[in-house]
């Protein structure tokens, strides 16, 4: 690997415009794209948040095909009705006249687009309305109203009641319109109706556009109906809010644009910071590499996002957190070439220094690019299809960023030829850790790490930290709310609190019968009935009283319109059934006749309604649970249905793929690097590190108040591939710097001489670079947490974490793993000596060439701790024995 780097670093410093050259005409047709098509963020929250492989895939497709519907355009949009000022709504004929003028306000919104106009009615599914009971309601509350107004007298054929009202003997259920219903209290005055007023009325739409252009009208139905309730001038008596899928993904769009917005603070922020990290060499030479630090990260994400656009896959809202990790990522490669030129500033011929640049910062780099890469990689795999473009994008932009370190900053550095203004650095003592000022700075605090009293302390801090970490796992649960993926200043949260309210009251699972029971058979109808009674015994169920299951509606139909008392059950009424009941337009049954005129059942459906104030996660459990039983009656063919099920299959599968995931990515990790450092005892230390990272980031994430969900999935992923930075740095120049002293004194064991010599040169190898590229990258996302949208400051978190934390690990808890010395020290004062004389000639040994040098007594003082020690450094210093 070192001689790739090499001849790599030969060929750029032999032809460094021409590299630049190349990487420009090759990356400029790239990027080409959005000369040709302008720049948009795309999303859709409902299917770029499903499960691509779970149970609501098949589920929607059997839906689709019973009611003839395109499932992928599929649209609920559903009207939440207040009183003014978030007051109850009494039920009332000016109210009930004003909810219905609203539907039909509704129902004739109209816009046009390539010359085409429609009303959103024109594009309702083949279920037509959902809002026909509540018409019913109204119709009886009229003729009610009518007969107590003209004869004070109210009907016995209407009685206007909760949740179920009769209407000539048909029965209408208005648990889907009316919540947080309260009665009459007073019963010796007659009421129109029981119900003296509610929290909240609903009106449903389910809306199925046939082509393109009628779906891009109803988005922007949509979006006017938004904006126009928002003013709230509709009605001085009603306060309306909307929810649709595509209002969600427009807020969610608004969200990506002002994440996009704030790239400028985040670049400003960095353009600073490197300002402070180049602040010693000239001015000019500052803007050059600045500008080259920046180019290489933005021609990176550009070959990304042009990438993406070339092979068809659009930029979704994720995207735009992309460009803020590729930065931190490719700036803090900028500054480990930087801090390694300027490292070996003495070198005077420059082809020489800049390979030697290369060869050092290659390996850490590619350690930074590759596992990063791969993390995101692995991310790919993610159920949700929106959160696997995003990694895929990412993945591309990271590893673009590795290959344009090489191809546009290095070039610039080794151009400019920049030195530090005033370099004070001795000849050939640019190795010498004990004799600059960053391994006197090192040195106390390396006696720390690898005394006894640091470890112990080191110890201490981790029971804390694990202890905080577990309170932190346990408060987590699987699940998902879809008012994290946009701005919190949105009229959408309040929305999604009053559904959360009709979800307590209000929460149906469709069940859709494609093996239609043999209602002539009673052990077949018994069983089928015995499904039905078992899945209305779930706790979070209503009672029979407000499931809809038409069968024994159409029982006690049959009972009554059959002459022959003994004739048994069959289906042969259900056509005239449907049609007393004026069922015939709603598609609860699907019949035909056969070539003997007998009515003979494809398929129906029935809605079993559930209550309770429930989290999604228990939300989404509950279909599980739900589905798991039906599974048990496999001759009836059911399938469950739950407009929301897309992102409970995300809920119910989350932690098995997050463990899943976090297996490959550790196990990619680990053989990643073994290959970089083939030491196996070296290696097994940085993984658990790496492991340890990932641990205590969920902890504190859980601490945050944050969930297990597909997004947190991606952020661990994401802190998998940053937390092999930190570990597995400090663990690359560590094993080099082991290897490095093994060759020179031929030892078998390690004792404290040696990890002193060790550890103190690897801090001053990567423990300045590491602080800076934590700092750095905190810099770059601290703009996203003025984002006001979870998801986004959910992503800005994670990486200020696992910058932080794995800082702490880099610099603390590795060292101390790494140090650790489980052998015995040497017993022979002889073999003592010659480890104290070796170490001594490693530390002025520069690319394998000692030289002849005067070492005082409080250089070598610093490698020893026993008085025997530091008797035999005096005899050293004072000129004894000869290096």
């Amino acid at each position: 690997m070192i001689l790739l780097y090499k001849h790599l670093a030969l060929y750029i410093a032999k032809n460094p415009y021409f590299i630049i050259f190349i990487t420009l005409i090759t990356t400029l047709p790239i990027c080409s794209y959005y000369i040709f098509l302008p720049f948009s963020f795309k999303t859709d929250i409902r299917r770029g948040f499903a499960h691509k492989n779970g149970e609501a895939k098949y589920e929607f497709q059997v839906l689709g095909d019973f009611y003839n519907l395109s499932v992928d355009n599929i649209e609920i949009i559903a009207l939440i009705i207040k009183g003014k000022n978030q007051t109850r709504l009494p039920i009332t004929f000016e109210v009930l006249s004003e909810i219905e003028r609203l539907d039909h306000f509704i129902q004739s919104k109209a816009s046009s687009n390539n010359n085409e106009t429609i009303k959103l009615k024109d594009i309702y599914s083949s279920r037509g309305t959902f809002n026909f009971l509540f018409d019913a309601f109204k119709m009886g509350y009229d003729l009610q109203k009518f007969n107590y107004d003209v004869s004070s007298v109210l009907s016995d054929n209407i009685n206007l009641s909760y949740p179920n009202s009769y209407i000539f003997g048909h029965k209408v259920f208005l648990g889907s319109h009316f919540f947080g219903v309260k009665f009459h209290n007073d019963t010796s005055i007659p009421h129109i109706s029981m119900i003296k007023d509610v929290d909240i009325c609903s009106l449903w739409y389910m809306l199925n556009p046939n082509t393109n252009n009628q779906y891009i009208i109803m988005k922007d139905i949509e979006k006017n109906l938004f904006e126009y309730f928002k003013y709230d001038n509709f009605s001085k008596i009603l306060n309306i809010q909307i929810y649709g899928d595509e209002i969600a993904n427009m807020e969610m769009l608004r969200g990506s644009i002002n994440t996009s917005k704030m790239l400028i603070f985040g670049i400003t922020g960095m353009i600073a910071y490197m300002f402070f990290v180049f602040r010693d060499i000239k001015f000019l030479s500052q803007i050059i590499l600045l500008i080259g630090a920046l180019a290489s990260p933005g021609f990176a994400t550009l070959i990304a996002y042009s990438l993406m656009g070339w092979f068809g896959v659009s930029i979704n809202s994720m995207m735009s957190i992309t460009p803020f990790l590729v930065l931190g990522i490719g700036v803090d490669d900028a500054f480990l070439i930087y801090h390694c030129w300027q490292k070996h500033s003495k070198i005077d011929n420059c082809i020489k220094r800049f390979t030697t640049v290369i060869q050092e910062a290659g390996p850490s780099m590619m350690i930074t690019s590759v596992t990063n890469t791969l993390a995101f990689g692995i991310g790919i795999t993610s159920p949700a299809s929106q959160m696997s473009d995003f990694c895929i994008c990412t993945a591309v932009a990271v590893f673009a960023d590795f290959i344009l370190e090489f191809s546009i900053f290095a070039p610039l550095l080794l151009i400019l030829n920049t030195d530090k203004i005033n370099d004070t650095h001795k000849e050939i003592r640019q190795d010498d850790i004990f004799m600059e000022k960053n391994g006197y700075y090192w040195s106390p605090y390396t006696k720390f790490i690898i005394s006894k009293k640091g470890k112990i302390i080191v110890l201490f801090i981790t029971i804390i930290m694990y202890t905080l970490v577990g309170v932190g796992i346990k408060g987590m649960e699987s699940t998902f709310q879809p008012k994290k993926t946009f701005p919190q200043d949105s009229e959408l949260i309040n929305v999604f609190k009053n559904l959360d309210q009709i979800y307590t009251e209000y929460a149906p699972v469709t069940l859709m019968i494609n093996s239609p029971p043999n209602i002539t058979n009673s052990e077949s109808n018994r069983k089928f009935m015995e499904m039905v009674e078992k899945l209305e015994e779930f706790p979070e169920s209503w009672s029979k009283e407000r499931s809809y299951v038409w069968l024994r509606d159409y029982e006690e139909y049959f009972n009554k319109n059959t002459k022959n008392s003994s004739k048994p059950l069959s289906y042969e009424l259900v056509p005239k059934f449907l049609n007393d009941n004026y069922l015939n337009d709603k598609s609860v049954v699907k019949y035909r006749f056969d070539k003997n005129g007998e009515v003979k059942l494809d398929a129906f459906v029935i809605v079993i309604i559930n209550h309770q104030k429930r989290t999604w996660h228990e939300r989404g459990y509950l279909l599980s649970r739900v589905r798991n039983l039906i599974k048990k009656y496999p001759e009836f063919n059911v399938t469950a249905y739950d407009y929301d099920a897309t992102i409970f299959d995300l809920i119910i599968t989350v932690p098995e793929e997050l463990l899943k995931a976090v297996l490959l990515t550790i196990g990619c990790m680990s053989i990643v690097c073994f290959l970089v450092v083939p030491d196996i005892v070296i290696t097994s230390i940085a993984i658990i590190s790496v492991t340890s990272i990932a641990l205590t980031l969920i902890g504190f994430l859980g601490l945050l108040g944050q969930d297990l969900d597909i997004v947190i999935m991606v952020n661990i992923l994401m802190a998998i591939g940053f937390s092999v930075d930190y570990a597995a740095h400090i663990s690359f120049h560590y094993y080099k710097l082991k290897v490095r002293l093994r060759n020179e004194i031929n030892y078998a064991k390690i004792n404290n001489e040696h990890q002193f010599i060790i550890l103190s040169k690897t801090f001053s190898y990567v423990g300045v670079p590491m602080i800076e590229a934590a700092l750095s990258t905190i810099i770059c996302m601290l703009p996203l947490f003025l984002i006001h949208v979870p998801i986004v400051k959910t992503f800005a978190q994670t990486v200020c974490l696992v910058s932080t934390i794995g800082t702490i690990h880099g610099l603390l808890i590795t060292p101390c793993f790494l140090t650790t010395n489980i052998f015995n020290n040497y017993d022979k004062k002889r073999e003592h000596y010659m480890t104290v004389l070796s170490n001594l000639k490693l530390t002025i040994t520069d690319d394998g060439k000692t030289s002849s040098t005067y070492i005082d007594s409080k250089t070598v003082n610093t490698v020893f701790e026993n008085d025997n020690d530091k008797e035999m450094a005096t005899s050293i210093s004072s000129g004894h024995i000869p290096l």
